[in-house]
């Protein structure tokens, strides 16, 4: 009987032993999987991220960009002393910017490119300027920059086309 009572408590320490093993090697398992699912969900993220990074520091920038347009002087203030409109000057400025930063044609690897900008406000959604050059059906990556304007705000919007 007391041999009984031995065998049966080396049995169950076995057992727990096997349990704590068990239990650990699942543990480690799963800590690999988690690391190395984060590898695969970061891989891709920082060549995208690095050119919406791009696009949104361009565009920053061509905000602060100023047009050759000078207004004349009433009644005629909407428009330009070369005789041009400011929207049209404003739009072949842009144009200009986003080609020569982006080098865009069908030899280049920009094969086209869309940009937008609109205000918007509770009541009112209204489009200033669009732009768009190019074939868009391949991938794209782009950004948004909003510019407060209250009400409302102003949201400019550029997509590269690959």
């Amino acid at each position: 009987m007391h041999q009984e009572k031995i065998l049966t408590k080396m049995a169950s320490k076995k057992a727990q032993e096997e349990v704590v093993g068990f239990v650990f090697i699942v543990v480690i398992v799963i800590v690999i999987l988690v690391i190395f699912l984060g590898f695969m969900l970061r891989q891709d993220n920082p060549i995208n991220s690095q050119e919406s990074r791009d696009i949104y520091q361009f565009l920053d920038s061509a905000m602060q960009y100023t047009t050759s347009c000078a207004l004349s002087y009433e009644p005629a203030y909407s428009n330009c002393i070369s005789g041009e409109t400011p929207c049209a000057l404003a739009e072949k400025t842009l144009n200009d910017l986003i080609e020569s930063s982006f080098k865009i044609g069908e030899q280049a690897s920009n094969k086209g490119y869309d940009f937008k900008a609109s205000y918007t406000d509770k009541d009112l959604e209204e489009e200033i300027i669009s732009l768009s050059k190019g074939n868009c059906s391949g991938s794209l990556r782009g950004s948004e920059l909003l510019i407060s304007a209250l009400p409302g705000a102003i949201s400019n919007t550029l997509k590269i086309c690959s």
